[in-house]
Parts: structure tokens; C-alpha cells; sequence
């Protein structure tokens, strides 16, 4: 079976902080969160094509975060940028938005200048208790970005349908629709940026979890690929998902 998703090497206990001096050029995979809309604080600041942890128990006075990971990936078949976390609690006394932005540049493949690249998403997760304010207070939504200006957070250029949206007003498992959600991109530069935000509304005392991923491989992708990419999306984000939680656990 194709491998589609890349298996992210936790370090647990890790916190990235914040890092305010660094330059565009040393930080390529970057995450930042915001609450209510506020201003983006960056909390994962990482190398090309590697992958980076963020926890806080009281991000904004809200949100407990525990063990948000990103990861992405740049490859001749298939390129990704990956995002997780084992859990997300309103601790507040209200509802409130955690939204969260991933981005990667430097992308130089699959294919070349010139080519097509089809690029695919998906968000899914649990429930583990739902949030007070019934069903318009408890909801999510992603979606995915590609384009040819190789800076992080550019969201111009293509764009996956979508948003992908999902209720998180029931307990147990949850995907964002549309499932797939797909858009094609042409190269017209040697570096690319991928871009994903996610936001998530929850009501006071929600507690959830996410996994997310956003794929690229070339127009037309080898049958496999497309097998793996519309067939089976969440079965590589699970285990990533469980085997984040068992570390989590054992840790």
C-alpha cells in the first residue's frame, strides 16, 4: 500500500517557544495560533521538511493545548504538510475561536516549473466532550492553500473547495466536509508555499482533538497515489493521532 502520510517523531515535554528574532530564512515550517481573531503569536518555528511541538495549558486564557505537532514534507512523488494535536480544551467561561495557521515553504517538488500538481485535503478528529452553547458554538473549519510566492501565510493562489466545514456539537468522531476537498495548481516558480488555517470553535468546557493533511503529487498522479489520497485519508491520520496519544500516556 502507498504510504501517503509521513510518521512524526514526538519529543514529549517539548515546548517551542516563541522565536522573535529569527529570520524568514531559518524558519520554514512555522505554526502560529490566535484566539477571537487577536494577533498571530508563532509557536512552532522549524527547519525545511521536518517537525516541530507546541503545549501551553492556558494559551490566551482559553485554550489548553496539549502536544500540537506539525510536520511537512517534500518528495519526487509526493509532498505534505501534516498537522495534529491530542487535544484542545476550552478552559474559559465562554466560547471562543482558536484558529491555526501552518505554513511550509521551499517546496521544490513533485515534478518541475511548468508542471500541474494536484493538491488534496483533510481534517478529521474525536469529540471527547462537547462544549456548552449548543451546535453554532461548536464548529470547525479548514482549509488548504498553494501558490508560486515562496513566503509563509501567503494565501493567494489556488485554493482547496471548501471551506471544509464540521459540527462539534456531538460526541465521537467528526470529518470536515466536503471530504477531499481538491484544487490544481501549475508551478510557474522553483520554490512553492503550501499554507493551511484551521479554526475551531468551542464552547465553554469543549475538549476535542485534530489531525490534518494536506497532499500534492502530479497531474496526472500514478494510480496508487490517487487510491491513497480519495480512499483511505484518515487511516494514516489515525494512527498518527493514536500513536501521539499512546507517547502522551506512556510519556
Amino acid at each position: 500500500m502507498y504510504s501517503y502520510t509521513k510518521k512524526l517523531t514526538i519529543v514529549l515535554g517539548m515546548v517551542v517557544g516563541v522565536l522573535w528574532g529569527a529570520s524568514p530564512a531559518q524558519a520554514n515550517l512555522q505554526v502560529r495560533l490566535s484566539v477571537d481573531g487577536g494577533a498571530a503569536t508563532l509557536v512552532i518555528d522549524a527547519a525545511d521538511f521536518t517537525s516541530g511541538t507546541y503545549t501551553n495549558t492556558s494559551f490566551g486564557g482559553v485554550f489548553k493545548i496539549q502536544v500540537l505537532g506539525s510536520a511537512s514534507d517534500n518528495g519526487a512523488t509526493l509532498s505534505d504538510l501534516l498537522s495534529s494535536t491530542t487535544r484542545v480544551q476550552n478552559i474559559g467561561t465562554g466560547t471562543h475561536t482558536l484558529t491555526i495557521e501552518v505554513s511550509q515553504n521551499n517546496y521544490t517538488l513533485p515534478g518541475t516549473v511548468g508542471a500541474d500538481l494536484l493538491m488534496t485535503s483533510s481534517a478529521s478528529g474525536t469529540v471527547n466532550v462537547v462544549g456548552a452553547g449548543g451546535p453554532a458554538a461548536n464548529t470547525e473549519t479548514f482549509q488548504s492553500y498553494v501558490n508560486n510566492v515562496n513566503t509563509e501565510f501567503n494565501i493567494t493562489g489556488a485554493t482547496t473547495s471548501g471551506p471544509q466545514t464540521s459540527s462539534l456539537n456531538n460526541p465521537g468522531s467528526w470529518t470536515s466536509a466536503p471530504n477531499n476537498a481538491t484544487a490544481v495548481f501549475t508551478r510557474t516558480t522553483a520554490e512553492y508555499t503550501v499554507t493551511t488555517i484551521q479554526t475551531l470553535t468551542i464552547g465553554a468546557g469543549g475538549d476535542i482533538n485534530f489531525s490534518t493533511q494536506t497532499n500534492l503529487v502530479a497531474v496526472p498522479a500514478p494510480a496508487a497515489v490517487v487510491l491513497a489520497l480519495t480512499g483511505l485519508p484518515f487511516v494514516g491520520a489515525g494512527c498518527w493521532l493514536r500513536r501521539r496519544k499512546a507517547l502522551a500516556l506512556n510519556g
